[in-house]
């Protein structure tokens, strides 16, 4: 298993996880200022602190909130974008001139230490956004990593950055605007059925006329997410939204044709999604979920089956009609609930990943907060259990985390606090007791200039750190907002 994995798992500065889910379909969903994909937004991996959330659509008006994403925490928002405004009577108007240039970023310094080893990084990234005419955009995002001092990179929690100090682009794109859709080329992000996020190489068109069709055509550039080595992703993908239905479909050849399409049927106040991954026409992976809202209540059922290599009886086997010879087919289950009265937030969720060959994981996670003006208070716990030799990687019985959370914000200023204990039980070794806690300050200096420190402490397991000590972690940065 990966070290910046372990750390995910067990605790570990994690990024928290932030869902949009919204009956406007196809609306563009920005974090922070910069788009990240469309609705319905799956799980997308944020750090901790209060983020910047906007969903925009064609012909409505903007939604938007500031949100706070605790550490390991998974918030969903459930958006419902105000209705059209009606349209003015034909008049004469001028035509303005195109937006200024903006450009937005952050420099600074991001170091880890566990006691025994130190690593100190200068990280930079910058994106810059241009209207050189009527009806066009384009925008490019660089970033690059630079190691200062320590020996030790993987501590950073992300061991395949690049640390040599090159400046790469992140995404550089050119759009054009027309009335029935616009036509978008260049290195975008893109987001397969299955959920995960990618970059890509090529154009992306949208029309608008009848029922929307988006259609995606190029090279995959680097993929994203927990699993960076997926070949899954890329290629071409089309998505096709019509009245209740959106049909989505991508296909990548990496050494064999790989085709995942998803199907989502939306009868208010449901959302049923069905989808599957084959590799040369066998079925690598089958899923499905059940979502529903009535209120303040929300709910989601989903399951997933997967195997590899595939046979063209996986699907069989895993529901248990064969027998099941394949070590590495594994099931996987998840329901969880929400319930936002008011100034109130609480959620839960419960998982169960299964294994052929015996090895079992179980999860579960809680968090419960109020909204006071422009703060949020409340607190959260998670656990995660063992059974069995996991696929790799080292054993695990328990781990246990429980925290307290706070977060302000008041003009210039923004803080985010956090703090608690995590009880870590590994197979091989003692049960030990571990704090954790985080704070996140950004204070703003000048106009859109501002100051931003981090800092935290986690638990680690004793295989990523001798002894299973604490990992501390932070950086300090100058953010132009």
């Amino acid at each position: 298993m990966p070290c910046w994995l372990l750390l995910v798992v067990l605790g570990a500065p994690a990024p928290g996880v932030l869902e949009v889910r919204s009956p406007d379909y196809g609306a563009t969903v920005s974090i922070d200022r910069r788009p990240v994909g469309k609705v319905p937004l799956p799980p997308w991996p944020l750090p901790a602190g209060l983020h910047r959330v906007e969903v925009r659509a064609v012909g409505r008006p903007a939604w938007r909130r500031t949100v706070l994403v605790a550490p390991g925490a998974r918030v969903v928002l459930t958006v419902e974008l105000p209705p059209a405004p009606p349209a003015p009577p034909p008049m004469a108007v001028a035509v303005d001139a195109p937006p200024a240039p903006t450009l937005r970023g952050a420099v600074g310094l991001r170091w880890a230490h566990d006691g025994a080893r130190g690593d100190l990084d200068l990280a930079q990234r910058w994106r810059l956004t241009v209207a050189p005419a009527p009806r066009w955009a384009a925008a490019v995002a660089v970033g690059a990593r630079s190691d200062v001092a320590g020996d030790a990179p993987a501590l950073q929690g992300a061991p395949w950055r690049a640390t040599d100090g090159r400046v790469r682009v992140l995404e550089a794109t050119l759009e054009r605007r027309f009335a029935a859709g616009a036509v978008l080329g260049g290195r975008q992000l893109g987001r397969g059925p299955g959920g995960r996020a990618y970059r890509f190489d090529g154009l992306r068109g949208r029309s608008t006329l009848g029922p929307t069709v988006e259609a995606h055509l190029g090279r995959r550039a680097e993929p994203l997410g927990a699993t960076p080595d997926a070949p899954r992703l890329g290629g071409a993908r089309a998505a096709i939204d019509r009245d209740a239905w959106r049909l989505e479909g991508a296909y990548l050849f990496h050494g064999a044709h790989h085709l995942d399409a998803e199907a989502r049927w939306r009868p208010r106040p449901l959302q049923i999604s069905l989808g599957a991954w084959l590799a040369d026409a066998a079925l690598v992976e089958g899923r499905g979920a059940l979502a529903g809202r009535w209120g303040a209540l929300s709910a989601r059922a989903e399951g997933r089956l997967h195997r590899a290599p595939p046979t063209p009886f996986d699907l069989l086997a895993a529901i248990g009609l064969l027998p099941d010879e394949d070590a590495a087919r594994w099931r996987e289950g998840r329901l969880g609930v929400g319930f936002a009265p008011d100034a109130w937030t609480a959620t839960a969720d419960a998982g169960l990943r299964a294994r052929a060959d015996g090895w079992r994981r179980w999860d579960a996670a809680a968090r419960v907060a109020r909204r006071l003006g422009a703060s949020e208070v409340g607190a959260r716990g998670r656990g995660l259990w063992g059974e069995g030799r996991p696929p790799d990687g080292p054993a695990l019985r328990s781990a246990v985390h429980g925290a307290a959370e706070g977060a302000w914000a008041d003009g210039r200023w923004r803080l985010a606090l956090s703090g608690g204990v995590a009880r870590i039980d590994p197979v091989g070794a003692a049960a030990r007791t571990l704090p954790e806690g985080s704070l996140r300050l950004e204070v703003g200096l000048v106009d859109d200039l501002a100051l931003r420190f981090d800092a935290g402490v986690a638990a680690a397991h004793p295989s990523w750190i001798e002894g299973g000590g604490p990992l501390l972690q932070g950086g300090l940065a100058v953010v132009l907002r």
